[in-house]
């Protein structure tokens, strides 16, 4: 069923968040936040792509919100 979930907006931004959630969840928070970072921070990236990226993953402020519910060390 994920496979044709995934077609579906609601379903694809609730399943990559869940995926975000257990990767923090699994100590690969800072990863994620370092990666969305400098995927939005980067120039050569298209506005298109960043706006998708902001609706459908976590942001790099919910990711450390996240981590700080989870009590991992902030840096």
């Amino acid at each position: 069923m994920d496979g044709v979930g995934y077609l579906f907006k609601k379903f694809r931004i609730g399943f990559e968040n869940d995926t975000d959630q257990v990767a923090i969840e699994r100590g690969y928070g800072w990863q994620i936040h370092d990666y969305i970072t400098q995927l939005l921070a980067n120039p050569n990236v298209l506005a298109s792509y960043k706006a998708y990226k902001r609706k459908v993953y976590y942001t790099p402020e919910k990711v450390l919100e996240e981590l700080k519910k989870n009590h991992y060390q902030m840096n």
